[in-house]
């Protein structure tokens, strides 16, 4: 079956000398692999450079249940970025959430409701002229939503999270799996915020990190294998 849809570039892996095996989340199948050819024209490095991490583009392929590999017929550029490889920055962060939607996504049905969020706000990202040293926070926090473990908002000054329920508790878990102190205010703080308010968010550097490796914990509690993320030694050296 030939079909038309959107997707978002998640990663690509060289499979010969003229193709490449790319990953992408579609907003009709999910996510799913399709053998790219780059041709040997010219012309092949621009329709290569169209597999950037993140980019959004519009995808006509064939879809063969049988087969884990889709062909792809072609692959056209949906929605241009201004600045987001023009920054170090957001290229950082950007990298940082290719890896970490790759690796988080283990099924292949179609949810448009995540496609939506993630295109959403890889344009807020592109468009922002804020400080976004807390945006990658604000869309790990935000992306839990969609994969059925996002935090109870059952805050209330409690001195303790429970990474495994994911609730906010007086009483110290038993178990070792939880936040307490500080930790439990900043992670609160993610909790139902918008990006644009993302520069309202009041952490230092080491807090920042911290926090960070505390929502990645949670991902690795509740999302079975969860590997660990190449890119994380990137995105902290570009906010050190």
């Amino acid at each position: 079956m030939l079909y038309t849809t959107d997707a978002i570039i998640l990663h690509s892996i060289k499979y010969s000398d003229n193709s490449l095996i790319v990953t992408m989340l579609t907003r009709r199948f999910g996510r799913m692999a399709f053998i790219f050819h780059k041709g040997k024209s010219p012309k092949s490095n621009n329709r290569s450079a169209l597999l950037q991490p993140l980019n959004l583009v519009e995808i006509t392929a064939y879809n063969n249940p049988k087969k884990n590999i889709q062909n792809l017929k072609e692959i056209r550029i949906k929605t241009f970025y201004n600045n987001i490889y023009q920054n170090a920055e957001k290229i950082a962060i950007a990298l940082f959430i290719s890896e970490i939607v790759n690796k988080s996504l283990q099924q292949t049905e179609k949810d448009e409701h995540l496609f939506d969020f993630i295109e959403n706000s890889l344009i807020f990202l592109d468009k922002t002229d804020e400080k976004i040293a807390n945006y990658h926070l604000l869309f790990l926090m935000k992306m839990t939503k969609f994969f059925g473990f996002e935090p109870s908002a059952n805050y209330m000054n409690y001195n303790y999270f429970d990474l495994i329920s994911g609730e906010f508790s007086p009483q110290k878990p038993q178990h070792e799996h939880f936040l307490e102190g500080e930790a439990v205010s900043k992670f609160n703080s993610l909790i139902d915020k918008h990006f644009e308010q993302m520069t309202e968010l009041l952490f230092t550097r080491q807090s920042r990190f911290a926090t960070l490796e505390n929502i990645l914990n949670f991902y690795r509690i509740h999302i079975p294998n969860f590997p660990q993320i190449t890119s994380l030694e990137v995105l902290k050296s570009i906010f050190d």
